[in-house]
């Protein structure tokens, strides 16, 4: 029967995989049981209010217990909707004693005539004795069954949309992506055995959750062609609940999201078109949002998010002006909600990121000052949220990134051992994150980009020696990482850059030879990539310098 299996299956998940129990120890039931109430409310307004969704018994009973010590965490329609509940329960009771009045009258009735069939009633009697017997026992095990089915099946419910949501919450700012590995797993093995009937609109949205998770750990890994399946069956997922619900503003904004990761998957593969494409999609989704509801400022930060994405795009298609005007958006919102509430870290983080968004087209417009009076500011938000937690991985890379901003304006001023500095704190930031973690590609490209700034800083400062030593260990791990994913366009074209750059001092240390085999290396890299499609402008600016590299040592053989 389905609700011995969703109870069993419960059970079994909660049993199956010890590791999870810390994780549940956080206040899970409160936490679990409002989310309950939430779901339930939600679908009871989109039901026309159908008093068959409203609680009864057990869950009516623990709704009301956990209301009076948590009342102030209700919204209006979770309230309406409890209160629908007490007032069914109410009028059940009073129609119950109703009954049990007419009951007593018939029987009242009936014992008025034993004296003309006494005989006759008793036999009446007891059978319709026995027939009550067997039907309310009947009626009792019935409803005790669908109780515990409904039960069990909102703490699976419950248990699943933790492990979906606010254990990946907790899971990827301090990099466990393994462990996130195993909880989609654990949360697939359950959502997958559910008869079809039981797939109602949530259960199909935590399958989107689900496999957005899924993207999310092959994405750290490296598997970009997997991890954009994963999405791409995600945004199905949630075009059909958009569709089915267009003034469902959660699932309006679940469609957004999940344009946006399809739209930084084709980023990472080097396909802008269809990356400004789905970015897009989001911002419109997102304007209409923040639009419908201004005071909300989770619509208006995801707002920002948008306009920063999609300026992400325009820079590397030559549009910096359009991107700085979105940028400047973004900057804007975030700006404003900072102020509202200093204390959320997730908006001061915001406000870093923006900043250095600015600040990377001004250096593009040559505007150095502007743009170095922006990354300090963003650096003084990035110091402070890696200082208040250490183990914040992703707090702790802005801020190795906002060094490395620095570090570059440094450099182009001519402040050499300022920028030397700057990029030291990035290498060691990096390092320290890409030990915690080998199998996450982006955090060892980050090794590779210290590693890189390491070597062009030594080199203007004539320490040959030291960049070719920098520039082998990038060398190393870009090597590492396009042998792992032999057809990513973007490790490929970091792989022949670092090429060029080893390259680049190996000529001027008089080592020609192997300066030569490597240019040559990195030329065919481009041959072959411009047969699978047309260069990029960036990767069309690392050509023009093998090719002028090549010619120096031509000039020189000469």
């Amino acid at each position: 029967m389905p609700e011995r299996y969703v109870d069993v299956s419960h059970e079994a998940l909660i049993r199956g995989w010890p590791r999870l129990r810390g994780w549940l120890d956080e206040d899970r039931a409160g936490l679990r049981l409002h989310r309950r109430i939430t779901q339930a409310a939600n679908e009871w307004q989109r039901s026309n209010r159908d008093d068959e969704l409203l609680y009864r018994g057990t869950r009516l009973a623990q709704a009301q217990e956990w209301r009076e010590r948590n009342e102030a965490e209700l919204n209006p329609l979770e309230r309406e909707f409890l209160e629908a509940s007490v007032a069914l329960k109410q009028s059940l009771e009073q129609e119950k004693e109703e009954r049990q009045r007419r009951e007593l009258e018939q029987a009242q009735a009936l014992a008025a005539e034993r004296e003309r069939s006494a005989h006759r009633l008793r036999i009446g009697l007891a059978f319709v004795a026995v027939l009550a017997v067997v039907a309310v026992g009947a009626a009792s095990w019935a409803i005790q069954q669908q109780a515990q089915a409904n039960n069990a099946r909102d703490q699976a419910d419950g248990l699943i949309n933790f492990m979906l949501i606010d254990l990946r919450d907790k899971l990827i700012p301090i990099g466990r992506l393994n462990i996130l590995d195993d909880v989609a797993k654990k949360a697939k093995e359950y959502l997958d055995r559910l008869p079809k009937k039981l797939v109602t609109p949530p259960r199909l949205r935590q399958q989107g959750v689900l496999l957005g998770n899924v993207g999310d750990v092959l994405s750290s890994q490296g598997e970009l062609d997997e991890a954009l399946k994963a999405y791409q069956q995600t945004l199905e997922i949630f075009k059909k609940l958009a569709e089915q619900e267009p003034i469902n503003a959660s699932w309006q904004s679940d469609l957004s999201n999940s344009y946006e990761r399809v739209g930084d998957l084709l980023r990472d593969q080097g396909d802008l078109a269809g990356a400004l494409n789905s970015y897009r999609q989001s911002l419109t989704i997102r304007e209409q949002l923040a639009k419908q509801d201004p005071g909300n400022a989770g619509w208006q930060r995801n707002l920002s998010v948008s306009y920063n994405k999609v300026g992400d795009v325009l820079v590397p298609q030559g549009k910096p002006e359009q991107a700085l005007d979105l940028y400047q958006q973004g900057l804007t919102i975030a700006k404003r909600l900072a102020k509202q509430d200093q204390s959320n870290s997730d908006w001061q983080r915001d406000l870093s990121v923006s900043y250095n968004k600015v600040g990377d087209v001004l250096v593009a417009q040559g505007k150095l000052e502007q743009a170095l009076d922006l990354y300090q500011q963003g650096l003084t938000i990035a110091k402070r949220l890696a200082k208040q937690d250490q183990s914040n991985s992703d707090w702790q890379r802005d801020l190795g990134v906002s060094y490395n901003h620095i570090g570059d304006v440094l450099r182009c001023q001519g402040k050499l051992n300022e920028a030397r500095d700057a990029y030291q704190e990035w290498l060691s930031i990096a390092r320290k994150l890409a030990e915690q973690d080998p199998a996450n590609w982006i955090w060892q490209h980050d090794l590779g980009v210290s590693w890189e700034r390491i070597g062009y800083v030594r080199q203007d400062q004539n320490d040959l020696t030291g960049a070719a030593e920098a520039y082998e260990f990038e060398l190393q791990v870009f090597g590492k990482l396009s042998g792992l994913k032999p057809k990513d366009v973007g490790l490929e074209t970091d792989y022949a850059e670092s090429k060029l750059d080893l390259a680049g001092v190996h000529r001027l240390q008089g080592r020609k030879e192997s300066a030569l085999q490597l240019l040559e290396q990195a030329e065919n890299t481009f041959i072959d990539l411009q047969k699978r499609a047309p260069l990029s402008a960036y990767q069309q600016q690392v050509l023009t310098r093998i090719n002028k590299e090549l010619s120096a040592l031509k000039e020189e053989a000469d």
